[in-house]
């Protein structure tokens, strides 16, 4: 059974999602996720508590473990020297 939605372009409602919505929230979801990456990332650049060994073996997870490797940081290096 379908039921009418009366939106601009008139479309069908049969409570399913349609290919523009779930591309619009996967583009949400990766903009998101690549700006908490791009976020982390930055901060670990300009973390003065890192030595450079420190900082090379973070910005090495960051390009190989990506999302993991920044939410490793958040929770292990950002949150312990942001609350000093």
């Amino acid at each position: 059974m379908r039921v009418h939605c009366n939106n601009a372009c008139g479309s069908y409602y049969n409570g399913q999602m349609d290919a523009t919505s779930t591309n619009v929230i996967s583009l949400l979801v990766t903009l998101a996720l690549g700006s908490f990456w791009f976020w982390m990332c930055w901060d670990m650049v300009h973390n003065d508590d890192l030595n450079d060994t420190e900082r090379g073996l973070w910005g090495m997870a960051f390009v190989f473990l990506s999302m993991f490797a920044a939410g490793y940081y958040y929770f292990t290096e950002y949150r312990r020297y942001r609350h000093k």
